[in-house]
């Protein structure tokens, strides 16, 4: 196990549910977060299975579209 000042760093501690909600929905507003998340967020910080399918589904979106959301869709009529 690795030390830092002496004291042993135990094992990467999950973030909190309400912390992550709160993480994910802010970047999907916001690119320069969505891309921090897309690049640096790994599986082991995360407290379960659930929220790594969301990781992984932003992540693969953003590098595919370089953008935190999908693009809306119109449904368009044709004009009679």
């Amino acid at each position: 196990m690795a030390e830092k000042g002496g004291e042993a760093m135990s094992a990467v501690n999950p973030l909190s549910a309400e912390f992550l909600y709160e993480l994910y929905a802010t970047a999907l507003r916001q690119e320069p977060l969505c891309a921090v998340l897309a690049r640096h967020m790994r599986k082991e910080y995360l407290p379960d299975r659930s929220f790594q399918q969301v990781q992984e589904a932003i992540a693969v979106h953003f590098k595919t579209y370089k953008t935190p959301h999908r693009p809306s869709m119109r449904i368009t009529t044709p004009s009679s």
